[in-house]
């Protein structure tokens, strides 16, 4: 009788584990959206520049640090040359890029029901903790006018430094793959 009840709480806390590994990964998804001036023709865009945001936005030291705009530039920049974009190197560029960041606190309530003697559902505990929640701001900017054209962005949980650049490069991938044109 023992071993049984044994086996059971070891293959109940297994369980438990692959759920809550499933909760983690299943909070860690990126939403991503876009919106942009549908009267522009973004067919005629090919050459860039990247520009830097307006001083005092997304002050947060997490995110705003030149190691990310780093990260983040030569993630989008790799996203734009697989595109068929070019890079100005002289002249004026058809359109300018622009990267916002910002961090912020998200509470995530659960609730786990349980069952007793009383019946199913009977007893019930909730839970509230608070999770860094991210975004990140790509702009397309007409060069010309100095009009937003299009902007993507995308927000998700914050993790750990660990595998960042990987992270943000499928997070700009995400989010370049709702840009409607390819150049070339």
């Amino acid at each position: 009788m023992q071993k049984g009840v044994e086996r059971t709480v070891k293959s109940f806390f297994i369980l438990l584990g692959m759920g809550l590994a499933l909760l983690i990964a299943g909070c860690a998804t990126v939403a991503v959206h876009y919106d942009c001036d549908r009267e522009v023709n973004l067919t005629r865009y090919y050459t860039y520049k990247f520009i830097q945001p307006r001083e005092g936005v997304g002050l947060e030291p997490v995110v705003d640090n030149s190691l990310m705009h780093t990260r983040i530039g030569r993630a989008v920049e790799r996203e734009l040359v697989s595109r068929g974009y070019r890079k100005a190197q002289c002249g004026k560029p058809d359109f300018l890029i622009a990267c916002h960041m910002g961090v912020g606190e998200k509470v995530a309530f659960t609730t786990c029901r349980y069952s007793s003697w009383r019946g199913p559902h009977a007893l019930a505990d909730t839970g509230a903790r608070c999770q860094k929640a991210g975004m990140l701001i790509l702009d397309v900017v007409d060069c010309e006018n100095r009009q937003l054209v299009w902007r993507g962005w995308a927000t998700g949980l914050v993790g750990d430094a660990e595998c960042i650049q990987e992270r943000i490069d499928k997070t700009v991938h995400k989010i370049m793959q709702k840009y409607p044109h390819k150049a070339g």
